[in-house]
C-alpha cells in the first residue's frame, strides 16, 4: 500500500485520520490494498477513524 500510494499514506498520517501501523490486520493481508484505499478515502462507508471528516 505504502509503495503504491505514498502521497495518500503521507496525507492520512499527517492529518491523523488513520494509522496503518496501529492496525496489524493491514500488514497481515486481511484486506487488499484497494480495500484499504477505498476505506481510507470514503468516510461514512465504514466505521474507522474517519469520523473527523464528517
Amino acid at each position: 500500500f505504502e509503495l503504491h500510494y505514498p502521497h495518500m499514506v503521507e496525507r492520512l498520517h499527517s492529518e491523523g485520520e488513520i494509522t496503518f501501523t496501529g492496525k496489524p490486520k493491514a500488514h497481515e493481508g486481511a484486506k487488499a490494498p484497494s480495500q484499504l484505499l477505498t476505506e481510507a478515502v470514503i468516510p461514512g462507508d465504514h466505521s474507522t477513524d474517519n469520523a473527523s471528516e464528517q
